[in-house]
């Protein structure tokens, strides 16, 4: 009878660990979901003060060329705001092409190493 209950106490406590392990499991999931969340809204404010950055370095120079016309600062602005836009997207294609081509690599020799297991195993 001591051995049943000292059984019954180690279930118990396997089971009250393995609910715990589940839970923190599901706690640890969403901890990281808002991580990444908060990830993108830190890249999102980056790019945006970036932005601002490069925009406001642009116009103290093109300020002194047109003069202080309402008009032509709006044009500029937009011409600015357009130009880093168009930047900023090529600089990305080519970081997204790098990506892309090393993962075409890491792809040929993943299936280069399956081919090689499954020769082994045929």
């Amino acid at each position: 009878m001591d051995l049943r209950q000292k059984e019954a106490e180690r279930n118990k406590t396997i089971l009250e660990q393995k609910t715990a392990g589940a839970r923190l499991n599901g706690q640890l999931a969403q901890a990281k979901a808002a991580l990444e969340q908060l990830q993108e809204e830190v890249r999102n404010m980056r790019r945006n003060e970036k932005e601002l950055q490069a925009v406001l370095h642009a116009l103290k120079k093109d300020v002194k060329k047109c003069g202080w016309e309402p008009a032509k600062m709006d044009a500029l602005l937009k011409q600015t705001r357009e130009e880093y836009n168009v930047d900023y997207t090529k600089a990305k294609n080519e970081r997204l092409e790098k990506e892309r081509a090393q993962l075409k690599q890491e792809i040929k020799a993943l299936r280069g190493q399956l081919a090689g297991v499954n020769a082994s195993q045929g």
